[in-house]
């Protein structure tokens, strides 16, 4: 998951908790900190394989189509998920970033998360 606000971080890892899937959540914060994990640089040089990222489309300091771009060269494979903050702003994450699996408005329910993301979670 890459995201700058805690409390969304916080309020993912609480769905999955309260949800009988268990995935392990791994959260970055910065644009340094998602490519480091992208390219298994530096404290994340054992990222693991991953099989869906959630990715905040207003990141700070940054745009995440740099975050989608490195992370469609590295890990091409990998599905990736669109959040915004608005419905309104679904249609700006698609004309800039048009290769992602899905965009979505931040759930206010916590299961629309766990919804949205098991159909791209494997068991491992």
């Amino acid at each position: 998951m890459v995201d700058d606000n805690p409390g969304d971080i916080r309020f993912v890892e609480e769905a999955f908790s309260a949800s009988q899937l268990a995935p392990a959540i791994h959260s970055v914060k910065t644009r340094e900190e998602a490519l480091a994990f992208i390219h298994r640089r530096g404290e994340y040089e054992d990222s693991p394989e991953l099989d869906v990222v959630l990715l905040d489309w207003n990141l700070s300091q940054t745009t995440s189509g740099e975050v989608l771009s490195a992370l469609q060269s590295a890990r091409p494979e990998t599905p990736v998920v669109v959040m915004t903050g608005t419905k309104s702003e679904i249609n700006g994450a698609k004309s800039e970033l048009p290769q992602v699996d899905r965009y979505i408005e931040k759930p206010t329910v916590p299961q629309r998360y766990v919804d949205v993301l098991k159909p791209y979670l494997t068991e491992r």
